[in-house]
């Protein structure tokens, strides 16, 4: 009996980590929906980091009751992979940002785009980079900036950016 509620215990842990990074009840699925949404050098980034946090993760288990055993370990690797994840994630992006050279850019953490990231209307992106006037955003499934539409462009750029009599925005009156 204790090993049911071992494992459902662990269970417990893991969709309670997944609601706290994704702010989602049905976070914990989000890499099976969601597997294509990145590129693979970051699924291995994620299994190099739940690999390196396995043998201290078994380690620290010992140290709770035998019931929260598999939970203890489950979140320690969780939380590894994801931390994995999130570091090569981001350096991704701030080389990719590096050597694309724009003019200006606001960037936020894949921590911060976990939770906003599955929502069906998306303001707020990975990146967005203004370079010659045009505006990029960042896929972490092509770990590249993209093209953003002209009509999603005033949705998604900082306003000052493309403010009139700016030198991007339309002329002044």
């Amino acid at each position: 009996m204790i090993r049911y509620r071992a494992h459902a215990l662990a269970l417990l842990a893991l969709w309670a980590l997944a609601v706290l990074l994704t702010g989602s009840v049905w976070g914990i699925f989000y890499p099976l929906i969601f597997h294509d949404h990145l590129h693979p050098v970051l699924w291995g980034a994620l299994a190099v980091g739940a690999v390196a946090a396995a043998y201290p993760a078994k380690r620290l288990a010992a140290l709770v009751p035998q019931v929260w055993r598999p939970a203890a370990a489950a979140l320690l690797v969780a939380i590894g992979g994801t931390v994995g994840l999130v570091f090569a994630g981001d350096a991704q992006r701030n080389l990719a940002i590096e050597q694309f050279g724009p003019d200006r850019w606001v960037q936020q953490s894949l921590f911060r785009s976990l939770r906003s990231a599955p929502r069906e209307y998306q303001f707020a992106l990975h990146a967005v980079m203004l370079k010659d006037c045009m505006a990029y955003g960042w896929s972490y499934r092509s770990l590249s900036p993209y093209k953003i539409p002209e009509r999603a462009v005033a949705n998604v750029v900082p306003p000052d950016w493309i403010a009139p009599g700016t030198r991007c925005g339309p002329a002044a009156n």
